[in-house]
């Protein structure tokens, strides 16, 4: 379902209200980041606590979000390290053997 008067899915919508708290501070925090590597730390410290604090299940749509608000912010270089920082996790999460279940 879409939200007529932004154009947006009405599940981003309701991550974005869920999570307002921990966006705006991320995205504070990490657009004071001077560097690229103090931004990579940022990130990696913002979105390992996210999971740490909220568990892994929404952890995506908050990187979506996350980097939606550093390019409102014009933090073009932050929401790129955003987006291959989550990119990252997502893909050393598909290899991790599940419970009950063996890599080859």
């Amino acid at each position: 379902m879409i939200d007529k008067a932004s154009k947006k899915p009405v599940a981003a919508t309701r991550y974005k209200a869920a999570f307002i708290v921990e966006l705006s501070r991320a995205a504070s925090y990490i657009s004071s980041t001077l560097t690229p590597a103090s931004m990579f730390v940022a990130v990696k410290e913002v979105v390992d606590g996210f999971i740490a604090e909220r568990g892994p299940l929404h952890v995506h749509e908050f990187c979506l979000l996350l980097e939606e608000s550093l390019a409102e912010r014009l933090c073009f270089q932050a929401a790129d390290i955003v987006r291959a920082y989550c990119r990252s996790i997502a893909r050393r999460d598909r290899l991790r053997p599940r419970s009950g279940r063996k890599l080859l």
